[in-house]
């Protein structure tokens, strides 16, 4: 496994954590918290679903297709994050 490899598993590791400490955060921007760890673990999920294509991996198709069309699930996210916390 190379360098790119490892550093791509720690973000993606601890993106994912870093959702799961958004999500467990009470208070009063609940909502935008949950949006924004939402984001962040389709973000770290992109990562782990193609590092296979650039590692020239034997794998099907399949699994970082799901990886890019997460992608467009990004835009969104982060425009009712930000209209969620402006209308606060």
């Amino acid at each position: 496994m190379s360098l790119v490899n490892v550093v791509a598993i720690i973000g993606a590791a601890l993106g994912l954590l870093l959702a799961l400490a958004l999500l467990m955060i009470e208070g009063r921007n609940q909502y935008a918290n949950r949006i924004l760890a939402l984001f962040v673990s389709i973000s770290s999920l992109y990562l782990l679903l193609t590092m296979p294509l650039h590692n020239n991996w034997n794998v099907s198709l399949q699994w970082p297709a799901l990886g890019f069309m997460s992608l467009f699930l990004c835009g969104p996210l982060l425009w009712a994050y930000v209209k969620s916390m402006i209308q606060e």
